[in-house]
């Protein structure tokens, strides 16, 4: 039949949880296992050495079954692996065999089961210590009350000396009369505070004549489902017990306390190390069952590495009560568990022996060695971490969340030496301002004290990460060392312990005096540059002027001569010369207004009239302006055009640009060459022009100085093409003013055929066009 997991689950954990004690919860768990299965019986029992060994803890039948009724059956045996001894459980089924059941299931089952068995165990240690209690002759009883001295909550046991308990009373008589419920709790709250037992006298009136009864009662603590109360032990002195009695009793007493103690214990002979004794806690720990154990001596609890070690302390063990360990002990399934041994001599049946209890330190001994790696990782670490800073050139400190100092390096020494009287305060455990203790992680209230001649302001930013108002701070500052001041660059970096909280800081200073000797020269150079350039660029706006009325003066009597405009010229040699004169004259106006703008330019004085104008017409006008050196150099000019050409720009300024790139290319192209432009308006934000020539081109190192003024051209270029270098830089400044650009590209480099200087300027379009 199939069965659900799940519901078989649900079904015994709820049989179970509704018996009434641990030994009526195991039988209803194997009844509900047997329903559930279909089974006729249901056995749970614990396999031996031999068949009279086997242990059967439950036989369940089905009820309405005839047993001896004919028809197929079969068993089915289920291994359920619960601690210290294995269980089986057999299921009488009829009809054939069937499927079995689901391993998780079996293990669930066998989960289940563990936890019964031990109620069943914890049950019958407790009924063996009642039977103890109740083997003495004093009377016992242990009440449960939260607080220890409040009302009897519960009667958790009183031995057969105590009349039982008349409800509603929790107290046997004895104990529950007028005048005895103040003094029971005046005596437990004292013993809950002193931590001692108290005694008392009580008057038993008993059948004739009232005795004097003595108690002793003591608090006991709460537990995980015990409230706390009080143990009470009443005795009477005037009924003394007979000696073999009593010794039959603290027998009885002892060998209870011995079977129900939670740690494991043994009984082993002096003499051949065999194991006399052991108690069901050893059978439990070690996993063996008790008879394979009482066939065992000392020597096989311990792994085979570590008798002669044992050997050696059984030679030399003290006489009397000792504790001794850690010790390693191997259990059935192999695995080792270190404990701690206590022995006590005894005498056992007429032969010497030694009492053994084992406490289980494996957890102890486990958190030892993690913490001893980690200590030898932490002392690596260290060592590491001073070999680390102390290389390091810079000087270092190491300061801890209360500002203390924790380590400095060799560095730091060494400057401290250096400097002599005038050095900071800095000791390794002391606050790094020179005060002892710290100021326990926070800053202190009033001006920070500070150990001259450290600044205030470095001061400041250290404790600001150190404190975690910031994570990481870079400060510069002075100090002045045998009448010499001298410049310092500190870094200082908080650090954070795992919950990101601040947790000291690394303070690391380098010395930049020269640096800032260097930058201060800088400084001043710059400053002497910038003076220079700007009497430079007044100087030329002034000679500009100067040179340019008289030079327009020239050109124009020039003009006047060539054009014969007061009458004929007689020698018509003169009239070239005028010409002449003329073109020379334009050619260095055109320097001079080149040289005018450039200093407006570099003094931010000039600034484009902006306004939508078309390319094409501006680039012809330009190319106009060249005729001469187009005739002169033998060149030709191929302009063409595309798409929407209007362009957001000053008319003056681009004809100038456009002008000196064409006379750049006229100049550095072969004689005879062609000089092409292009205008290319098909974009809708820009509109771009290139200007290519057939020269030699530019290597790839000078396309990056071209363009400065008053560069040279390179040694390819006969000197009497080249121009003054004020070209290529205008048009850049120029492009560059209308939010354009200017860029260069060697031909030759780019991969085409023909060598030669591609120049493409990039101008916006006008926001109308």
């Amino acid at each position: 039949m199939a069965i659900d997991p799940v519901a078989l689950n649900r079904r015994l954990l709820r049989a179970a949880a509704d018996a009434e004690g641990p030994a009526a919860a195991l039988l209803a768990w194997t009844a509900a296992l047997g329903d559930a299965t279909g089974a006729v019986r249901a056995t749970l029992w614990q396999p031996g050495r031999t068949m009279a060994a086997i242990r059967i803890l439950v036989d369940w039948k089905a009820p309405d079954v005839d047993g001896t009724a004919d028809g197929p059956r079969c068993e089915q045996v289920i291994r359920l692996l619960v601690q210290p001894r294995q269980v089986l459980a057999t299921l009488v089924m009829p009809g054939s065999a069937g499927e079995g059941l689901d391993p998780e299931l079996v293990r669930d089952m066998a989960a289940q089961l563990k936890i019964l068995l031990h109620g069943i165990a914890a049950e019958e240690r407790a009924t063996a210590l009642a039977a103890g209690i109740d083997a003495g002759r004093d009377g016992v009883v242990i009440v449960e009350a939260r607080p220890v001295d409040g009302p009897p909550g519960r009667l958790v046991h009183a031995s057969r000396h105590f009349a039982p308990a008349v409800e509603p009373a929790v107290l046997p008589p004895l104990l529950d009369r007028p005048g005895m419920t103040r003094p029971l709790r005046e005596a437990a709250a004292r013993a809950a505070a002193l931590g001692e037992a108290q005694a008392l006298e009580m008057l038993h009136p008993g059948d004739g004549a009232p005795r004097v009864l003595n108690m002793t009662l003591s608090a006991l603590p709460p537990t995980r489902l015990f409230e706390g109360g009080w143990l009470g032990v009443v005795r009477d002195p005037g009924a003394p017990p007979g000696q073999a009695e009593v010794i039959a009793s603290q027998q009885k007493m002892i060998q209870a306390l011995y079977d129900a103690n939670p740690l494991p214990m043994w009984i082993y002979d002096e003499q051949d190390f065999r194991l006399l004794s052991v108690n069901e806690a050893m059978v439990r720990k070690y996993g063996y069952d008790r008879d394979t154990l009482l066939g065992m001596t000392l020597l096989d609890l311990r792994p085979a590495e570590d008798v002669p070690a044992l050997m050696t302390r059984l030679t030399t063990r003290a006489s009397g009560h000792e504790v001794s360990g850690p010790w390693r002990h191997r259990a059935a399934d192999g695995g080792t568990f270190y404990v701690e041994i206590a022995t006590h001599r005894l005498d056992w049946e007429g032969r010497p022996a030694i009492l053994t209890a084992a406490i289980d330190i494996t957890g102890r001994e486990l958190a030892n060695h993690v913490l001893r790696s980690r200590q030898s990782e932490t002392d690596r670490l260290l060592r590491m971490q001073t070999a680390i800073i102390d290389t390091i050139p810079a000087q270092v400190w190491l300061l801890d969340v209360a500002g203390n100092v924790m380590a400095v390096n060799r560095a730091w020494s060494r400057f401290a030496e250096e400097m002599g009287e005038t050095a900071p305060d800095v000791q390794v455990g002391r606050d790094f301002r020179g005060a002892a203790g710290g100021y326990g992680g926070a800053e202190p209230a009033g001006p920070a004290r500070m150990a001259p001649p450290i600044q205030a302001d470095a001061v400041a930013a250290i404790l600001s990460v150190v404190t975690g108002r910031l994570p990481e701070i870079t400060h510069e500052y002075r100090l002045k060392v045998r009448d010499q001041t001298r410049w310092f660059r500190m870094t200082a970096v908080g650090v954070t312990d795992g919950s990101g909280l601040p947790n000291g800081a690394v303070v690391m200073s380098v010395e930049i005096t020269d640096m800032k000797r260097a930058q201060f020269e800088i400084m001043a150079a710059q400053n002497r540059a910038i003076a220079a350039s700007a009497a430079k660029s007044l100087f030329l706006a002034h000679m500009s002027h100067e040179l340019r009325t008289p030079l327009n003066a020239v050109i124009g009597f020039a003009d006047v001569i060539e054009g014969q405009m007061l009458g004929p010229v007689g020698v018509g040699t003169y009239r070239d010369y005028a010409g002449h004169i003329a073109v020379a004259g334009r050619h260095l106006l055109q320097i001079i207004d080149g040289l005018l703008d450039l200093a407006n330019i570099e003094s931010g004085q000039l600034s484009p009239e902006r306004r939508a104008a078309a390319l094409d017409g501006l680039v012809r006008e330009a190319a106009t302006s060249c005729t001469a050196v187009l005739r002169r150099y033998g060149a030709t000019l191929d302009i063409g055009a595309r798409g929407n050409t209007t362009a957001d720009v000053d008319a003056r300024l681009t004809r100038r640009m456009i002008g000196f790139l064409i006379d750049n290319a006229i100049r550095y192209g072969h004689s005879g060459g062609r000089v092409q432009i292009r205008i290319d308006g098909s974009a809708d934000d820009r509109v771009s022009i290139d200007i290519t020539d057939d020269g030699p081109g530019v290597s790839a190192e000078r396309l990056q100085t071209v363009t400065e003024p008053f560069s040279m051209p390179s040694g390819s270029v006969r000197p009497e093409r080249a121009g003054v270098g004020l070209g290529l830089p205008l048009a850049r400044h120029y492009a560059e003013l209308h939010g354009g650009r200017l860029e260069l590209t060697d031909r030759r480099a780019a991969g085409e055929a023909t060598s030669g200087l591609r120049v493409r300027i990039t101008l916006p379009r006008h926001p109308d066009a």
